[in-house]
């Protein structure tokens, strides 16, 4: 319900906001696969969100994987029912293997969007729950900007894990040496990194439901901007909650 709350607070911001005239920046977006495991996600919005447009290049049939954080179960993509896989969106992240012995460079058109705040749903399947987030950025993004919210209160991520909302340290799979990589604030110990890398894919388990994180925008963003995507965004999130 919360988060229905903070879609439609943010409809109704970009109802009223007179909207600039936005130039959207094309790029391309480039996904590298090392050998082994990687966990990716997609640095810019892909305009053709296919997952075999996307990964074009690479086997994905059993190979690409989404994690569900409504039933927290992996789903993999199937060729045989290819509806059952979700369009690839910026917020979510995946896993996929690199069977050969050689990195596998794939590329596709997109938005690029480093100077817009990105709002990701961390829904929880009960009592909170694992989920897998992507860094829609093609520049790293500090984790000490990162804020969670529950709809009514909003604090940074370090803030948050304090209340116990969720943990403070999220995890990546370095495709290199095929090693897991810890970030966290500056104030945590013991983690590898203060930064999100672009088009990684990063676990973060929450431990209560309904809740979202707002990743702050690397460079700076023109007037308006962040409400259009984050109320498109919106549109999109509400409509996948709904066919579920």
């Amino acid at each position: 319900m919360r988060f229905v709350l903070l879609c439609v607070i943010s409809l109704m911001v970009l109802a009223v906001i007179p909207q600039p005239s936005i130039a959207v920046e094309l790029g391309w977006g480039t996904i590298t696969l090392m050998p082994g495991e990687n966990w990716v996600s997609a640095p810019v919005i892909p305009l053709d969100p296919l997952p075999t447009s996307v990964f074009s290049g690479i086997d994905i049939a059993n190979n690409l994987t989404w994690f569900d954080p409504i039933s927290q179960r992996p789903i993999a993509y199937d060729p045989a029912h290819p509806g059952d896989f979700p369009n690839i969106l910026m917020g979510d992240g995946y896993t996929i293997t690199n069977h050969g012995s050689t990195p596998v460079i794939l590329t596709y058109e997109g938005v690029i969007i480093n100077d817009t705040d990105v709002w990701i749903s961390l829904p929880g399947g009960g009592n909170g729950g694992m989920h897998w987030i992507g860094v829609p950025y093609t520049i790293p993004t500090a984790f000490d900007r990162i804020i969670v919210t529950d709809g009514e209160e909003a604090y940074y991520a370090a803030d948050a894990a304090l209340l116990g909302w969720i943990d403070p340290i999220w995890r990546t799979m370095n495709p290199a040496t095929q090693t897991i990589e810890t970030v966290g604030a500056t104030t945590q110990q013991g983690v590898d990194t203060h930064y999100l890398r672009p088009g990684y894919m990063y676990k973060v388990q929450t431990y209560r439901d309904d809740l979202a994180i707002i990743l702050d925008a690397p460079v700076p963003e023109p007037t308006g901007l962040s409400v259009l995507i984050s109320g498109l965004f919106c549109i999109t999130a509400l409509t996948r909650r709904r066919k579920q």
